[in-house]
């Protein structure tokens, strides 16, 4: 199935996804496209020079900043494990789905509920694994039980206070 066109001007070649292409959207995002765009959009407003221009990229980095907020936690983790650790569109593919897979499980043997730090009233679980993170709601550090528990060891963690670092993947990648 045709995905993307590769090329320029009369010399487009149609190029399947399976053969390396990509869909407009993803390229445009990952190319920094659409924020090119966003800061073209802004000359006419703030000119092209100066202090208008140091404000017009400002408000490009600003864009910036809340386009990446309002991207969805496995969007973010997918863009990272591609950039940082070099994994292919199919690896996370196969990543991803493993970590849907082992959520019900981590949720399950997960003791982050007996935790000091833990905060009653929450429901969410297994801050360690990818698909949950860190959380707003705990913003006290008082104790870590992380080594105690069974996912500890199950996914060869080997750090703690998962519920106000973020996962293990995420503290691994801000590594790189």
């Amino acid at each position: 199935m045709v995905r993307g066109t590769r090329g320029t001007g009369f010399m487009r070649s149609k190029v399947s996804e399976k053969e390396g292409g990509m869909k407009r959207r993803d390229f445009i995002v990952k190319s920094g496209m659409m924020l090119g765009g966003a800061g073209m959009a802004l000359c006419p407003l703030f000119g092209c020079g100066g202090k208008k221009e140091e404000q017009a990229e400002q408000m490009v980095e600003e864009a910036a900043t809340t386009a990446e907020e309002t991207m969805s936690r496995m969007d973010m983790i997918k863009k990272h494990m591609m950039e940082k650790m070099g994994l292919s569109e199919t690896e996370v593919a196969a990543k991803m789905k493993e970590f849907q897979e082992k959520l019900p499980e981590v949720k399950e043997k997960c003791v982050c509920a007996k935790c000091p730090s833990y905060v009653e009233g929450m429901s969410e679980l297994g801050f360690c694994h990818p698909m949950v993170g860190k959380t707003d709601k705990i913003t006290e550090r008082r104790g870590c039980i992380c080594p105690e528990c069974p996912v500890y060891e199950m996914l060869g963690l080997k750090n703690g206070y998962y519920c106000v670092q973020g996962s293990e993947l995420e503290l691994n990648l801000a590594k790189m």
